[in-house]
């Protein structure tokens, strides 16, 4: 099951007004914020986007697939890669859709990436969030490298 909540302020990311940015929870779990905002295709579509996937208001182009060879150098002193595409795209719209050049990466969202994989069912919103995750992965790190201290074992001559 999949259901979907308008929000204004991800852990992550500066407040925007409503229909900035849209949650998702599949499966009884928030999934990282989807950030809404015009294609950049110039199509007048939209898209969400958000570190794990891309939905758009239009029919998404195929990946195109990047394919590579070595060959000798003239002289067959060394070996270079040469790469072409599977297609033509003399438009540039399919270029803006690549993952390269997309906008929201995990370090964009690492936090809530970080959170939903620890098992995290819902992920914090609005203006103290932020503070509240560092403050708690400061003391969980504190905490492990405490742990980690104390099961070293010192020679005796130390």
């Amino acid at each position: 099951e999949m259901k979907w909540r308008f929000i204004y302020h991800p852990m992550d990311m500066p407040e925007r007004s409503r229909g900035g940015y849209v949650r998702f929870n599949v499966g009884g779990r928030d999934v990282p914020t989807y950030v809404v905002r015009r294609s950049p295709t110039g199509n007048w579509g939209f898209i969400m986007e958000s570190c794990w996937g891309l939905y758009a208001s239009f029919e998404l182009p195929l990946c195109r697939l990047q394919r590579s060879r070595l060959r000798r150098t003239i002289r067959g002193e060394r070996w270079v890669r040469e790469t072409d595409s599977d297609e033509e795209d003399n438009s540039g719209t399919t270029a803006a859709l690549e993952d390269g050049e997309l906008q929201i990466t995990n370090d964009v969202q690492r936090r809530e990436a970080l959170l939903y994989n620890y098992g995290a069912i819902n992920l914090p919103e609005g203006q103290g969030a932020r503070a509240a995750f560092d403050r708690i992965s400061d003391s969980i790190q504190d905490s492990h490298n405490s742990q980690v201290g104390s099961r070293v074992r010192r020679h005796p001559d130390n």
